[in-house]
């Protein structure tokens, strides 16, 4: 494994020279390259005829190789399509730095719009033939047909998150559910006994089912059961919910909320009505920068965003310069929870 990731590190180096070369430009000579390259001139020969059989240089005797067609200087690409690019921003940055240390080329794609555009976006990827995709599906268009058409294309694949309906591939994920379940664990060793659930509108659709998941789950580790008016996870029920607050013998001890927008919102809401929350503990969900903000600590799962980007470029490595493991293959990455420190007030 360790030669053939050589050599492909070589040749990744090479593409990249090229590309400072235009169209008919001369390389350097053989003795050059390698010492530029820090190869030596047997190994830089057979990355050398590798080009030349693609069609990118063409060897001319008595004067050297000269470079024929540039645009194919990018066989290295690897396309990143993903849906939410904003939050997905340190992962983005994480696979970029892997992927440019690796010499490979990176390419951000949005995928956004209806079921026809992402259709649209997921075959002109595949059109361009990439080294390697790495793809964060629309949680509400999972059943999208171009999954399978590029999944039988041979592209090597890997997913963050979840996988797209009837495709197999291998995935990078994190356990929204063990987050929750782990918060719950935390709220009843420190004493709570009526633990809460609350989410609004702004909260991934499939996340919000798995973190629900992880609620109750939480609750059966701790042998405490759910109680109805104690989930909240629409807007219609967040009246009737927030009027629990107004009576200590109705008020739920700690509020697990989905997200850590939602805590900021439960939590103002409160405020506003002029709940006193001191007795009441929140917790949150993804470490936002928007926690710091919040104007009482809150527990919260900080997931592995950067080492999502960085394990999932390394398995597209593995797969792109290895065929013999292809097969597909989970990853599952643990979570970490901690307690916000909120800015100091004036």
């Amino acid at each position: 494994m360790a030669r053939r990731t050589t050599y492909h590190t070589l040749l990744g180096r090479l593409e990249k020279r090229l590309l400072l070369l235009e169209e008919g430009a001369l390389l350097p000579s053989e003795q050059s390259l390698a010492e530029e390259l820090q190869t030596s001139k047997p190994t830089l020969r057979i990355a050398l005829a590798e080009l030349a059989e693609r069609g990118v240089i063409r060897k001319i005797n008595g004067v050297g190789s000269v470079v024929t067609r540039r645009e194919s200087t990018l066989s290295r690409e690897i396309v990143f399509l993903c849906h939410d690019i904003r939050f997905f921003a340190e992962t983005l940055e994480a696979f970029g730095i892997q992927c440019s240390g690796n010499n490979y080329f990176s390419s951000i794609v949005s995928l956004h719009g209806d079921t026809l555009s992402q259709e649209r976006i997921i075959d002109t990827a595949a059109k361009r033939n990439p080294s390697g995709i790495l793809i964060y599906a629309d949680p509400r268009h999972l059943e999208l047909n171009a999954y399978k058409r590029l999944a039988a294309s041979g592209i090597p694949l890997v997913f963050l998150m979840r996988l797209p309906k009837s495709v197999k591939g291998s995935l990078v994920t994190f356990d929204n559910a063990e987050g929750i379940t782990g918060l719950v664990g935390k709220l009843y060793r420190s004493g709570c006994r009526k633990i809460a659930l609350y989410g609004d509108t702004d909260v991934n659709p499939l996340a919000a089912v798995e973190r629900t998941n992880g609620y109750l789950q939480g609750l059966r580790k701790c042998r405490l059961r759910p109680k109805k008016k104690y989930i909240c996870l629409t807007q219609k029920e967040a009246d009737a919910f927030t009027t629990l607050f107004r009576k200590k013998e109705t008020a739920p001890d700690a509020v697990c909320c989905l997200n850590d927008v939602c805590a900021g919102n439960l939590i103002a809401r409160l405020a506003k009505d002029g709940i006193d929350l001191s007795e009441i503990r929140f917790t949150g969900f993804d470490n936002l920068p928007l926690a710091k903000f919040i104007p009482q600590p809150i527990l919260t799962v900080n997931p592995p965003m950067h080492k999502l980007g960085m394990e999932a470029a390394r398995m597209l490595f593995r797969s792109i310069e290895n065929p013999a493991f292809r097969r597909p293959v989970c990853k599952k990455l643990p979570v970490e929870i901690l307690r916000t420190k909120p800015f100091l007030k004036g």
